[in-house]
């Protein structure tokens, strides 16, 4: 066999391990891309609170990213239980992010006893967090007033 035709082999052998190696990385990647069922109901909530979807992600991390906004770490278990938590959540507690008015009104009958129990709970700090606080005159946080109400019964707005 000629000499070039060896060279030519080897090159070529590498070539296709290459390639076999390359795509044998991208085809769970694209397992993964398949939507679930829990799809629609993951990218309702990304847009409420993100105001956009992160569809490729994993459901994992799609779901672990809603649980650090509102409770603060990831939970553990299956997808469809830690889903139910969070739309459970946001459900009882109405949460509107971008508007912050609906939060905060205190019209809201289901969570009325929750937020009463809570309001005379934290009473007593909110005077010293209020006081240990500066705020920008005139700034809004709907956001911030949204978890505030969802965490501690109540919004802690500037009134000045």
């Amino acid at each position: 066999m000629p000499e070039s035709v060896k060279v030519f082999l080897a090159h070529f052998l590498v070539c296709l391990t290459i390639f076999l190696s390359v795509a044998g990385t991208v085809t769970p990647v694209m397992a993964q891309s398949a939507p679930s069922a829990n799809a629609p109901a993951l990218a309702k909530l990304e847009k409420k609170f993100f105001e956009h979807s992160y569809s490729s992600d994993s459901d994992d991390d799609r779901i672990g990213r809603l649980e650090k906004l509102i409770f603060g770490e990831t939970k553990t278990g299956d997808v469809a239980g830690r889903l139910a938590d969070i739309q459970k959540i946001v459900s009882t507690n109405d949460i509107s992010p971008g508007g912050g008015d609906s939060s905060s009104s205190g019209s809201g009958s289901t969570a009325s006893g929750q937020s009463a129990a809570n309001a005379n709970s934290s009473a007593s700090n909110s005077s010293s967090s209020t006081a240990s606080s500066a705020a920008i005159p005139g700034a809004s946080y709907p956001r911030v007033d949204a978890l505030e109400q969802l965490l501690l019964g109540q919004t802690y707005k500037t009134r000045g």
